[in-house]
């Protein structure tokens, strides 16, 4: 099976052609390309895909499966993937699509932490953890009293995070107010380059595919937002006032 992944919802983008076998649950990275430039998958996703079809000697037919990451992360970025990929399903391809959390599948790929925050803002983000033998995710806000919150799927609620579980933390990209909370808490963390994550990300969304193709649904191309958006709190924030 040959699958191009996409993902657009961390810092800049990362691209990779990966032939994967089910069978014996192992894939081949072929090509991987990276970028931290926040207008490059707005501006050049469909080329640069094709670019690395080409550095193969593969054509679009070629391809069996589209892995893009449907989040939590940048809305923006979300956005820009899932659109990209329901076009090429409209378009009527061979092509099946599946939706793959890019941050989740990067945690696992991280053997020395047990939690990785993304930051949205300068105050808000998201975190995803290593719980009781699986991973969850949820939202960080520092002007909330708890500052993390894990999403519980069942009732599409939040629940709160102890500090004291929050253990060897990394955080993707720079974020001083949450690394100030967490040296405030005694909490281990470290910064992550988001330069040398592009083959972090594409072997754990592969691998995530591998492991629970079975499960997921194709052509389900539901985003995962978990929070409201920067102008929409804003707006909240505006009509709480009066």
């Amino acid at each position: 099976m040959l699958a191009l992944i996409i993902d657009t919802s961390l810092q800049g983008l990362t691209l990779g052609l990966v032939k994967i076998d089910s069978q014996n649950k192992s894939h081949e990275i072929l090509e991987i390309y990276g970028s931290m430039h926040p207008q490059e998958a707005a501006a050049r996703l469909p080329e640069l895909c094709l670019g690395l079809l080409v550095k193969q000697s593969l054509r679009l037919e070629n391809l069996d499966t589209l892995l893009i990451s449907h989040g939590p992360g940048s809305f923006t970025g979300i956005k820009i993937g899932l659109s990209f990929a329901s076009g090429w399903k409209r378009a009527g391809t061979k092509l099946k699509v599946y939706g793959i959390s890019s941050f989740q599948a990067l945690l696992k790929q991280i053997p020395d932490a047990d939690a990785l925050f993304l930051p949205a803002t300068q105050s808000a983000g998201y975190l995803t953890m290593k719980s009781q033998g699986s991973l969850s995710i949820g939202v960080l806000d520092l002007g909330q009293s708890s500052v993390a919150s894990l999403h519980v799927a069942a009732s599409d609620s939040l629940a709160p995070v102890d500090p004291k579980d929050l253990t060897k933390v990394n955080i993707l990209g720079s974020w001083p107010k949450m690394e100030d909370w967490l040296s405030s808490q005694a909490i281990e963390w470290k910064t992550l380059e988001s330069e040398s994550l592009y083959r972090a990300v594409v072997t754990g969304m592969a691998e995530d595919f591998i492991a629970n193709s079975a499960q997921l649904s194709e052509g389900n191309l539901v985003p995962i937002y978990l929070r409201k958006s920067a102008p929409e709190e804003k707006l909240d924030a505006l009509k709480a006032k009066g």
